[in-house]
């Protein structure tokens, strides 16, 4: 298909397009051939059989590099990425220091299910939820004196706007399966 105003003047190429977060189109990958530079270079090979040839000259832009792929998927998520996706998928946020325990319980448990989760143990836990948001982390388990009492995890989850104590199993268990059905948005409880 021709596409009129596109700068591929000197060969056929390939395109692969689509739509970002705001409709506008944006080119992931391209493959070009070049007949052009190879000529106005004067560039020439032996062929097998001793005579000279002109090259055909490729150009690649292979998912137009990672980072521009990288930078789509922070657009397209407003840099909140699903849960599958996240760097730190859970943040567990003990009290104070004798809610370590659990917290390192439950982190056992999850990082025993492949979920990426960190700790975050230290200064106020106001800063700490903050912090936790402004990661965009999909999952914040706060652990408190209730919590451990009650085998419960407090879990806030920040791109529903939501908050709930629920069982710690259960938490662990709706955390990997939203992960391994590669939901959108987190698990809401």
């Amino acid at each position: 298909m021709e596409a009129k105003g596109e700068a591929a003047f000197y060969g056929p190429k390939i395109d692969v397009q689509v739509r970002d977060a705001h409709g506008r189109e944006e080119t992931l990958s391209t493959v070009q051939l070049d007949f052009n530079q190879p000529e106005r270079f004067d560039l020439e090979y032996t062929a097998e059989d001793g005579s000279k040839a002109r090259p055909v000259m490729i150009h690649r832009g292979l998912l137009g590099s990672m980072e521009r792929m990288t930078a789509l998927l922070i657009e397209r998520f407003e840099g909140r990425m699903p849960p599958w996706l996240a760097p730190n998928q859970v943040s567990i946020l003990p009290v104070g220091d004798r809610h370590q325990v659990e917290a390192e319980r439950l982190r056992a448990d999850l990082e025993a299910r492949d979920v990426r989760v960190a700790i975050a143990p230290d200064g106020s836990l106001g800063r700490r939820i903050r912090e936790a948001r402004t990661h965009r982390d999909p999952y914040i388990a706060v652990i408190g004196d209730n919590e451990v009492h009650g085998g419960t995890v407090d879990v806030l989850v920040p791109a529903r706007g939501g908050r709930a104590v629920v069982d710690a199993s259960v938490f662990v268990a709706q955390v990997v399966s939203g992960i391994e059905e590669r939901a959108l948005l987190p698990a809401d409880f």
